[in-house]
């Protein structure tokens, strides 16, 4: 136990605020980060957050950044931002869910992200590879068609 002294010589008995949080943190009390005392946040690329923006945004209570979304009406510059927006996302993702103040505990902040995470992945690379098929399909097809129709009096007789 603390004790403090108040002005007239008087001394408080105060309780050491629990390991890991700050004192007189609770759910959504923050520390001077901004970063409630009881989650760390992950360090590293968040898939989830670069492949599920708006509702990554809305899961995480970050609503004031859902305004940055009208830049993508804009013809010219929606390509642009989206792409950037969308790697912001990525680098700071752990550390805005950790912000947002909707997770109890680690675990649970720790949890939520490896199942986005998780999920953000598979859909990225399942993209990139289903790019990839059609990529080579086109190409092979051109080929093929390039092939055949300058050689189509050879198999005509």
């Amino acid at each position: 136990m603390e004790t403090s002294k108040i002005a007239h010589g008087e001394e408080v008995k105060k309780d050491p605020p629990a390991q890991g949080v700050a004192e007189g943190s609770g759910k959504g009390a923050e520390t001077g980060g901004g970063v409630p005392a009881a989650i760390v946040p992950k360090e590293g690329w968040s898939w989830g957050a670069f492949i599920f923006h708006l509702p990554f945004l809305i899961a995480v209570k970050r609503y004031a950044l859902m305004w940055w979304y009208l830049l993508a009406l804009v013809p010219g510059v929606n390509l642009i931002f989206i792409i950037a927006f969308a790697i912001y996302l990525g680098t700071t993702g752990h550390r805005l869910g950790a912000e947002g103040g909707q997770f109890s505990s680690q675990a649970e902040y720790e949890g939520y992200f490896k199942g986005v995470d998780h999920a953000g992945k598979i859909i990225f690379f399942a993209t990139v590879f289903l790019a990839a098929c059609a990529i080579i399909i086109v190409i092979g097809g051109m080929s093929f068609a390039a092939f055949f129709g300058t050689h189509a009096q050879a198999f005509r007789q």
